[in-house]
């Protein structure tokens, strides 16, 4: 089974086409880290509902990451549709659980017969996810709804098991793993290592270690473990 395709450099370009037409003072703008987006102000990054450039966002009300898919306000007791770069559609927002996350629950039970609900929905190199998470409390899985092909996977370790089919994509190499840390070390504004590398392949996340070669003797070592599911980036 081919790998899902990416239209990384797609989005960017939209982005960066967009992107100056987001801030809302001098000192505002947006900040991509571990495939997530938030929106920094003059006095940190900003949280909830924020109108930018004439458009809604919803920020996490604890972390400030930009929301997309179907989200539920608990304020307002309604569900606000997001889009792909986080915009509400005002003509989706409705009262009542949205079918579309009714009709991909219907589908994961009828391939696991488990009972689901929905977790979030996440941009994963640059492919739409919507998640749910099984209700069993023994082993809770996660499964993964691909908005572009209708292929619901359960994830486990960085493998997509298709339900359906039972065919399998890798979709977390090391390869993305090095570039997950390149771009945390990026986006934190600090220098680059010479060599970041995969030390150890563990059942749920690389072991990186990270380094200057200066004639043959490693300086400024770290080491970080990256998610395979959720790709975060932890120091060690």
């Amino acid at each position: 089974m081919n790998k899902i395709n990416k239209n990384f450099s797609i989005f960017l370009i939209v982005i960066i086409l967009v992107g100056s037409g987001f801030t809302k003072n001098a000192y505002a703008e947006w900040e991509h880290e571990n495939c997530e987006w938030k929106y920094l102000g003059d006095y940190g990054y900003e949280k909830g509902w924020q109108q930018i450039n004439g458009k809604w966002y919803y920020l996490d009300s604890i972390t400030g990451i930009m929301k997309i898919g179907w989200c539920y306000d608990k304020q307002y007791s309604k569900w606000y549709y997001l889009s792909f770069y986080g915009d509400m559609y005002d003509s989706k927002t409705i009262s009542t659980y949205p079918v579309e996350l009714s009709s991909i629950e219907a589908k994961i039970k009828q391939y696991t017969n488990e009972e689901v609900e929905y977790k979030w929905t996440k941009d994963i190199d640059d492919n739409m996810f919507v998640c749910f998470m099984s209700k069993n409390e023994n082993v809770p899985k996660q499964y993964y709804y691909h908005t572009s092909t209708g292929n619901i996977y359960e994830i486990k370790n960085g493998i997509l098991t298709n339900i359906a089919t039972k065919e399998t994509v890798d979709f977390f190499t090391e390869e993305q793993a090095v570039q997950v840390v390149k771009n945390y070390f990026s986006n934190n504004y600090k220098d680059i290592p010479q060599v970041i590398k995969v030390e150890s392949n563990e059942e749920d996340h690389y072991l990186i270690h990270c380094y200057d070669d200066k004639d043959g003797y490693e300086t400024n070592s770290s080491w970080y473990c990256v998610d395979k599911t959720t790709r975060d980036v932890k120091s060690i």
